[in-house]
């Protein structure tokens, strides 16, 4: 799985999870998007997935690790700027990329 492998920076970070889960999501015939969350105006960034549900809803997925350290799988159904995200600060933009 996805989030069971190590977070090494600059080698396997936020954006390798999120590509992982879409190509495995994507094999098993299920449609997965990728979230860029930006914070605050030096623009750092997170890369997460999102997930469109039956009735219409998004489901955030969120598989990253931390620093050596396999990753956990979190689930958000509300991401908008202005909130607070994880310990990376406040989020100044959200895009979505299907």
């Amino acid at each position: 799985m996805t989030y069971q492998n190590i977070y090494i920076q600059d080698e396997y970070v936020c954006v390798n999870y999120a590509s992982d889960l879409t190509a495995a999501a994507e094999k098993n015939g299920i449609r997965c998007g990728f979230v860029l969350l930006t914070f605050g105006e030096n623009m750092t960034s997170h890369t997460l997935n999102v997930f469109m549900l039956e009735d219409g809803q998004y489901m955030f997925v969120d598989t990253t690790g931390s620093q050596n350290k396999p990753g956990t799988v979190r689930f958000f159904f509300d991401l908008e700027s202005g909130s607070d995200y994880k310990n990376l600060g406040t989020i100044y933009n959200v895009y979505q990329f299907w």
